[in-house]
C-alpha cells in the first residue's frame, strides 16, 4: 500500500481502509493457522472491493485467487 500509483489521487483514505483490511487478513493467517483458509479470502475479498471502485481490469485474475 505504499507503492507509487500511477494517479496518485488513487492513494486516498478508501484506498487506505482497504489495504489496511488485506494487511490484517494476512496478519491473521499467523495469527490463526486453523482458519489459514478464509483469512486468506477475507484478503482477497479487501483486493475485491478496492477493484470494484479503483481499476477493474484485474478482477478475473483475482477472483482465481480464492481457495476453495
Amino acid at each position: 500500500h505504499k507503492a507509487v500509483m500511477t494517479d496518485e489521487q488513487e492513494n486516498d483514505a478508501f484506498f487506505k481502509e482497504q489495504a489496511k483490511n488485506f494487511i490484517k487478513a494476512q496478519q491473521m493467517i499467523y495469527e490463526d493457522p486453523k482458519n489459514a483458509k478464509k483469512h486468506f479470502n477475507t484478503g482477497i475479498d479487501a483486493c475485491l472491493k478496492c477493484h470494484q471502485v479503483k481499476c477493474g481490469g484485474p478482477i478475473p485474475r483475482i477472483k482465481k485467487l480464492y481457495i476453495e
